[in-house]
């Protein structure tokens, strides 16, 4: 039983400094996608709070992730009575914090409905301002076209006309009448980029859970196996 006992301890301490190197990347990560969102050249058609909570939620969950690991090596080292306590309450914010990324999942996946809002939104207030100088406006519509193969809102026919090169492959200038121009509206092909990327999130807190639930019962076994009183 002893050597069992340890084996489930160093066994327990390797995953928890796994787990904190994932907190310590989702925090990165956090960091990297909302610096993306606030400086990329969409920004002036695209950016809107609601696509920094994202990230922040990223940034967030990763230092609680990263500090709860640290809350479990603690927790499992010694042998001191004090830290069944400790186990106990590692086991207990990661229920909570498991509780909490099940409503997360189930908020991305429910939130796309409100990406489509949003996005339509934000073009139907910005595609006005292409010639007007505004600042960024006309760089970023010509990127989010060019880049996502779409011309317009719903389509070239919101141009009235004065159809960008940016939608079109390689014509310039570019008509209804040229051949490679893009029939898609940007509306469609946007909303479904990013409500894509919530299915993502969907599922890598789904994932998470799943882990979690390995953790805790990890946890859970060391806690009643171990004699925490004997050093």
């Amino acid at each position: 039983m002893a050597a069992y006992n340890k084996c489930l301890q160093i066994t327990f301490i390797i995953v928890q400094f796994l787990v904190l190197v994932l907190g310590l990347a989702l925090v990165g990560l956090g960091a990297y996608v909302l610096v993306v969102v606030e400086e990329n050249q969409y920004s002036p058609v695209l950016t809107d709070d609601e696509f920094t909570y994202a990230p922040i939620v990223l940034i967030v969950a990763g230092c609680c992730i990263a500090a709860v690991s640290l809350l479990g090596v603690l927790g499992a080292c010694c042998s001191k009575a004090i830290n069944r306590v400790l186990l106990g309450l590692y086991i207990g914010i990661v229920i909570l914090i498991f509780v909490l990324e099940i409503a997360g999942s189930i908020l991305a996946f429910f939130y796309r409905d409100t990406v489509h809002g949003v996005v339509e939104e934000r073009l139907n207030a910005t595609l006005p301002l292409y010639n007007q100088n505004a600042t960024g406006v006309k760089a970023a519509w010509d990127e989010i076209q060019s880049t996502f193969s779409c011309c317009g809102i719903v389509g070239p026919s919101d141009w009235q006309g004065n159809i960008p090169a940016s939608c079109c492959e390689t014509s310039n200038p570019c008509t209804n009448s040229s051949s490679d121009i893009f029939s898609k509206g940007c509306e469609e092909t946007v909303v479904t980029f990013f409500t894509d990327q919530l299915v993502i999130v969907a599922a890598v807190g789904i994932t998470f859970v799943v882990a979690e639930v390995l953790v805790v019962l990890m946890a859970f076994c060391l806690l009643c196996c171990t004699d925490f009183d004997k050093d």
